[in-house]
């Protein structure tokens, strides 16, 4: 069983299943409408989203946050996670202004783990506005916290149309943080 404690002796991440709760607010404000709602439920379980959650991470180890466990935890399902040292990317920006190499990198880290998934029939569904991309100290990206969409969802090709657009407009954010390029 993991604890946590202290964040800062703890080496794990712990989050609380909440079900589908994002999902289908993302899918009410896309008017997808109720059946594709009824269809998620009908294929959810907690067991299942981690088991994506691990084959996720097994696609692009280095890119996707690590799920170690489903564990009850105060009466909660609960995800434990690998605990990332660093701090959103979007609370990171600062880092990027001026520093063309590490533009690129994660830009680059971005696309690629984005095209990783949706070739494996996976998508995240949650990185609007940069939301759940982490930026390491050591300068490297990881997804957290994606959304559970079954690769025979019907609506499948939307979340895909959602990832690209928010990885663009992160792209553009972090451009307009760099500054003019020096060549």
């Amino acid at each position: 069983m993991y604890k946590k404690l202290d964040e800062t002796i703890s080496d794990t991440f712990v989050k609380p299943e909440k079900g589908l709760y994002t999902e289908l607010f993302v899918i009410e404000n896309l008017g997808l409408g109720k059946k594709a709602g009824n269809y998620l439920k009908e294929k959810y379980s907690p067991k299942e989203r981690f088991k994506m959650m691990r084959k996720e991470y097994n696609l692009a180890q280095n890119n996707i946050v690590k799920p170690l466990a489903l564990e009850e935890l105060n009466g909660q399902k609960t995800y434990v996670l690998e605990k990332i040292d660093g701090d959103m990317l979007m609370n990171s920006l600062y880092k990027i202004k001026g520093n063309t190499k590490l533009f690129y990198s994660i830009k680059q880290q971005l696309e690629d783990t984005v095209e990783i998934l949706h070739r494996n029939g996976y998508v995240h569904g949650d990185l609007v506005s940069g939301n759940n991309i982490m930026l390491t100290k050591e300068g490297k990206i990881k997804l957290i916290d994606s959304l559970y969409i079954p690769k025979d969802f019907e609506y499948k090709n939307i979340f895909i149309d959602l990832d690209n657009e928010a990885i663009n407009s992160v792209i553009n954010l972090m451009y307009g943080k760099v500054g003019k390029f020096i060549r």
